[in-house]
């Protein structure tokens, strides 16, 4: 019972950080130290079904109250503290930065131009993402009132590309619905699900966005734990390359954004994210740190090749 009681936790803080910008899911799950649990029982299911759903059910359970509970919360905090919420993050990702950079293996001793060229393109890539992405976000009421064909694939993509993320450590899946313009639609959507949960006509609407997402979901789950945990037990550094330039593009997109000033900029705002900045770092620093140097333990095989 424990057990069950432990992966529900589990799933509920995994799902918490899904929906908050910034903040990778897996990274989350490498600190608390479930990370490779989950990405085993969802790559290798097929092999024992019965033992890895005894962690996959719980896991999914809290996964999805995570996600409804929270969901008008984080919206709350994104509307009236933006700044201070986003630095919060900033700092959580900044605080895992040199256990990240250690395990790519770039050193002065051993500079693999590869490696510096894995880390210098996701780097682009955010930045161009960034600059790419919609300058507003589409109003939640309108978007849900009109959705067709083109919007139900737009939000399957999301919903399979944010999961993909959120398996790889490093990266928000709420960043990569925040680049596909989709984060407000999302959070209003599960934070209306969750206050009407007696109103037929509250699911009737929210039903056509959830349900693309969910199977989006569901799809960039176990496609992308199969791939990571492969690239992980052959080219670990290599991957921590491509993590450690993700999680750099991701800091400059999350203050290219609009959503970062929409509360407003003051002098105490500004003095309230610093803090929250070291807030994170501290945290991130002090508790990822540990858990990455154990987690990469179990990737013995690198290539030394790349």
């Amino acid at each position: 019972m424990l057990s069950y009681i432990k992966s529900f936790a589990n799933g509920a803080v995994f799902g918490v950080a899904q929906i908050v910008p910034g903040v990778s899911s897996s990274t989350l799950a490498i600190v608390i130290g479930f990370y490779n649990k989950l990405l085993t029982s969802v790559s290798q299911f097929t092999k024992d079904p019965k033992q890895h759903l005894k962690f996959l059910i719980p896991f999914a359970l809290g996964l999805g109250v995570g996600i409804l509970a929270f969901a008008h919360v984080i919206s709350f905090l994104i509307e009236n503290f933006s700044l201070p919420s986003i630095t919060l993050f900033v700092g959580l990702i900044a605080g895992i930065v040199p256990s990240i950079f250690a395990n790519t293996k770039i050193t002065r001793g051993e500079v693999k131009p590869l490696r510096v060229v894995f880390v210098i393109l996701p780097v682009i890539g955010l930045i161009a993402m960034s600059h790419l992405a919609p300058s507003q976000s589409p109003d939640p009421v309108a978007y849900i009132n009109n959705i067709g064909f083109i919007q139900i694939i737009h939000i399957f993509a999301a919903g399979f590309l944010s999961a993909a993320a959120m398996v790889v450590p490093g990266i928000s899946g709420a960043f990569v619905l925040l680049l596909m313009g989709l984060y407000h639609v999302l959070t209003h959507t599960l934070s209306a699900f969750a206050s009407g949960l007696t109103d037929f006509d509250v699911w009737r609407g929210t039903f056509t966005v959830i349900l693309p997402f969910g199977i989006g979901i569901l799809l960039g789950v176990i496609i992308a734990a199969k791939i990571v945990e492969k690239l992980l037990s052959r080219y670990s550094a290599s991957v921590y390359s491509v993590i450690l330039g993700l999680m750099l593009g991701s800091v400059y997109a999350l203050f290219n954004d609009d959503i970062t000033y929409q509360s407003g900029i003051s002098a105490g705002k500004v003095a309230a994210a610093a803090g929250t900045f070291v807030v994170g770092l501290a945290l991130s620093y002090i508790f990822g740190k540990r858990e990455i140097k154990s987690h990469t333990k179990d990737n013995k095989r690198d290539e030394e090749n790349l």
